[in-house]
């Protein structure tokens, strides 16, 4: 991470962390999201929950949700519109399903996706601002009890 934030100084003018903290501009007013919501996943409590909706014609809405406004693969256009709107900041999630889908196993590649997607929003001038749980985590951790069980919070 650190090579990664010296290769951002390099690209940028203004000193490391000069778009995270503007005195002058202290009010955020920006777009937020949360990655599950505009891209879905395959590993997430909240997938394995959406594929179980499947009474009333509601199998047409998931297959439509799945398929969402794919926030993953389109964050560059995504961030480009936020920053036409005026906004200052963007708000997004880490999803813990897309990180560690499997206990034990990071996915790298998610790691640098995320890394893009800063680096896109530093790009554009916007402060990020990260939630790093919303309300979603891998189907695996849910089906040990989530964070029910007190045995996967370990103090």
């Amino acid at each position: 991470m650190h090579q990664r934030l010296n290769a951002r100084q390099q690209r940028s003018s203004e000193p490391a962390g000069s778009a995270v903290f503007d005195s002058q501009n202290l009010f955020q007013k920006g777009v937020a999201i949360s990655v599950w919501q505009n891209s879905s996943d395959q590993c997430s409590n909240w997938t394995a929950f959406l594929k179980r909706k499947n009474y009333y014609g509601q199998h047409d809405l998931v297959e439509a949700f799945m398929e969402s406004n794919d926030f993953w693969n389109r964050f560059e256009d995504d961030i480009q519109l936020v920053k036409a709107t005026g906004a200052n900041s963007f708000r997004f999630s880490f999803e813990w399903a897309r990180i560690e889908p499997e206990s034990g196993h990071i996915d790298q590649t998610a790691i640098h996706k995320y890394h893009d997607i800063l680096d896109s929003v530093y790009r554009h001038g916007l402060t990020p601002n990260a939630t790093f749980h919303h309300f979603t985590h891998p189907q695996w951790f849910e089906a040990k009890g989530g964070f029910a069980n007190a045995d996967n919070s370990p103090a």
